[in-house]
């Protein structure tokens, strides 16, 4: 096992003057990086902070983020990552919950590059507080250790083997200021040796100006992020040919809009699962092989286990499906100042995730849904993510939402939200005439809102709570 800190003093023993981080133009190398790190160890020091201190970091994508990071953690404090789109109300919660002592901000100044004493970091020491909804409930921090973070990072470069130390190029737009962004930039360019190209927020103009001229070589995206970038006029025909590995997380990617981006950029998609307990990724495609509708195989070392829905403490039978629980090195310690849900969701290191799936006779994941969105209708359980996938079969279908609304004679009704491809329309009696050969009759929807656009989480998946919130309020 290792930790943070060591991360990055190998890739700068080995590649100090290698690239580190573009972004605008300006670049900075694994030297200069650590030199600013050590600049915010030093300051933090001068505040106060010690090992065990929480500082919080409250930054979209950002050149500085590395910088503040690798410091907290050289520091020995956890860090804490608060998207700055959050409301208010929201940011004060992770505050006053994680106890942070330190908030940095887009208007704090990195502090100049100064030696500073480095403290002592254990694996299992405490690396940062995630912030997530998780199963239910207000949100709670998962305390995830350096050994975590580290195996996260070590298991990506594993599975993907053609990604060579000291030569590749991050396409990092994933949030640095989530778990997904720690692991797929952060500590994978520390990890390889790669220089990350800093993204503050995803467009799909700017993402191919960005491929056609710096030619990155790791491309991790959404769902919506691929649909936003198959909307765009054809560009060159080699203009994806550097891409070397292409990752898609945060939600299961239609099998359509997969294979359509894969025509696109002539690279395989690579479905995976995971969270923010799991330091992102849990399960990934291998580079050779797939089951289609797959999230992948676990990641080494990795188990998955697929529990009864009536008794999580029991497996269920063979290839049926069932609550899915991880068990591995990228495993959370637990939640933070919540020993009733750590004792609930962690018990014996094991994840319980709240998701809903199956592991076929290949060994490939299935995700269902979530648990909290199925929907009940006249008693029968509807799985929204089923119904999302059967509608983005329709042509006229850029984006989709289901969710359930209440009805005084079923219990709930299905509802979809639709954002149309541009030059189409679409009645409800229409998507129901498309939908019946590939939809149960208690799945069909009876409801349909077109909207302009749909609601989106900090790291660009649809947003289902949105919607419900809207409903209720």
């Amino acid at each position: 096992m290792s930790t943070v800190p060591a991360v990055l003093d190998a890739a700068v023993a080995r590649f100090g003057d290698r690239p580190a981080i573009w972004h605008d133009g300006r670049r900075t190398t694994f030297a200069e990086l650590s030199g600013r790190a050590d600049g915010v160890a030093a300051w933090l020091g001068e505040q106060g902070i010690r090992p065990g201190d929480r500082v919080a970091v409250r930054l979209a994508n950002d050149p500085r983020f590395p910088a503040w990071a690798h410091g907290i953690w050289r520091a020995g404090g956890v860090l804490v990552g608060i998207n700055p789109l959050y409301a208010g109300a929201a940011a004060a919660t992770i505050l006053e919950d994680s106890g942070a002592r330190l908030e940095v901000t887009a208007e704090t100044e990195l502090p100049p590059p100064a030696d500073a004493p480095r403290a002592v970091v254990e694996p299992r020491d405490l690396a940062a507080l995630q912030y997530t909804g998780g199963t239910t409930g207000a949100p709670k921090g998962a305390m995830l250790t350096h050994a975590n973070l580290v195996a996260g990072q070590r298991q990506l470069a594993e599975r993907c083997p053609e990604l060579v130390p000291g030569e590749e190029r991050l396409f990092s737009a994933v949030p640095m200021a989530h778990v997904s962004g720690l692991v797929l930039a952060i500590l994978a360019s520390a990890g390889l040796g790669a220089e990350m190209l800093v993204v503050p927020r995803f467009t799909p103009d700017e993402a191919v100006r960005l491929v056609d001229e710096l030619r990155p070589t790791f491309f991790p995206i959404v769902p919506t992020m691929a649909t936003a970038l198959l909307r765009l006029p054809p560009g060159p025909p080699d203009r994806w040919s550097c891409v070397k590995v292409i990752t898609c997380g945060a939600a299961p990617m239609a099998l359509d809009l997969q294979r359509r981006f894969e025509a696109l950029t002539g690279c395989p998609v690579r479905p995976s699962y995971g969270g923010t307990e799991t330091s992102a990724i849990a399960t990934l495609s291998p580079r050779t092989g797939s089951s289609p509708g797959s999230s992948g195989v676990p990641m080494p070392e990795t188990t998955i286990e697929i529990r009864s829905l009536t008794d999580p403490t029991a497996l269920a039978p063979p290839g049926e499906d069932g609550e899915i629980a991880v068990r591995g090195p990228q495993v959370a310690a637990g939640y933070w100042n919540r020993p009733d849900a750590t004792a609930e969701f962690f018990a014996g290191g094991t994840f319980r995730s709240g998701d809903v799936g199956h592991v076929d006779e290949r060994g490939f994941l299935h995700v269902v849904d979530r648990l909290k969105d199925m929907i009940i209708a006249s008693g029968y359980n509807v799985y929204p993510a089923a119904v999302e996938r059967a509608v983005f079969t329709h042509p006229a279908v850029a984006e989709t939402i289901v969710i359930g609304v209440p009805d005084p004679y079923r219990g709930e009704d299905v509802r979809a939200y639709v954002v149309l491809n541009p030059g189409h329309a679409l009645t409800l009696e229409e998507l129901q005439e498309h939908l019946r050969p590939l939809l149960s009759p208690m799945e069909l929807p009876r409801q349909l809102e077109i909207r302009d656009e749909l609601p989106k989480t900090a790291v660009g998946k649809l947003s289902r709570r949105d919607l419900r919130e809207e409903l209720g309020a």
